[in-house]
């Protein structure tokens, strides 16, 4: 019996089983050693995003096995796929707050105050997802105080989160001629958010909207897998969805009090006001809404 021969064999079979892994591995170090990572990144992707769907389109077989690769080299080397895919950096936070104006030929006035926001991996992104809701449904403190009385169109918030920190922005559409009284109202109301923080009634109404709107977007086959594969892509995992209505229900009272403080409170902001030209005929139209008393101005840093 030629059990010398059989051990080599079997040896053999083992070392083939990491020859792909090798490769695999080489062919990362190579790409690496070359700079080749300079171009694996979403904004090169977005540069050459025609031609990329007309080479896809010419060789559908060919584009399949190369995302096979890549996604088979991002699981195998336990990288998370969008720190591996691409190069954001953050942003320089602002120094102090800035204030922007511009003049175009539109009917209305809009104004938006922005903040520097959370990223996904933020252990605030649920506080202020829940603070984003309660601020822009129709029952909010900005509706009823500014909306309601005729002041303002619209009325809420909205945010950008991504792997660096984004955008948490509050903002409101109404007659030009009641900016100014109506920015006055507007950061007096984020001031008192900040402030106070949300109160247990909108905490309880805004925990049930997140997770109530989760579930329906999820009955949608494609806004689900478009969901998962931004998880993954992203380095959260596809089946992340699974934790939002832990993670949503664990936000406490105080938790959102403090991450309102942390955000809006003491940090500098844009204050972004967008009218009609001066002279236009939208910007001297005269406002037919309900008149109610202006606060003392207060900006979102004032304690």
């Amino acid at each position: 019996m030629n059990t010398g021969h059989k051990g080599n064999a079997s040896s053999g079979a083992r070392l083939s089983r990491f020859l792909p892994l090798t490769l695999l591995v080489a062919l990362m170090a190579a790409v690496f050693a070359l700079g080749g990572q300079k171009y694996l990144t979403l904004g090169t992707v977005g540069l050459h995003y025609e031609e990329l769907m007309h080479l896809i389109a010419g060789h559908r077989l060919i584009a399949l096995l190369g995302y096979v690769i890549v996604y088979v080299a991002v699981v195998a080397l336990s990288l998370p796929g969008a720190l591996a895919l691409t190069d954001v950096k953050p942003s320089t936070p602002l120094g102090k707050p800035e204030t922007v104006e511009s003049r175009k030929d539109k009917a209305q006035g809009v104004v938006m105050v922005g903040f520097r926001g959370a990223s996904l991996s933020s252990p605030d992104r649920y506080a202020l997802e829940l603070i984003d809701e309660a601020s822009s449904d129709l029952g909010s403190r900005f509706f009823i105080r500014i909306r309601d009385p005729g002041w303002a169109y619209y009325v809420g918030a909205s945010q950008m989160q991504g792997l660096v920190p984004g955008l948490f922005a509050f903002y409101l559409g109404t007659d030009p001629q009641k900016i100014e009284s109506v920015k006055t109202a507007f950061l007096d109301e984020i001031h008192k958010l900040a402030t106070e923080g949300l109160t247990p009634q909108e905490v309880a109404r805004a925990k049930e909207k997140l997770i109530g709107q989760q579930e329906i977007a999820n009955q949608s086959n494609d806004a689900f897998g478009y969901h998962c594969a931004l998880d993954e892509l992203y380095g959260l995992g596809f089946n992340y969805y699974k934790q939002l209505e832990r993670d949503v229900n664990a936000v406490t009272l105080e938790d959102t009090k403090k991450v309102a403080a942390k955000y809006f409170r003491d940090q500098p902001y844009v204050l972004a006001t967008v009218q009609p030209p001066e002279g236009s005929a939208a910007a001297k139209s005269k406002y037919q809404g309900t008149a109610v008393s202006s606060p003392p101005a207060k900006t979102p840093q004032e304690k």
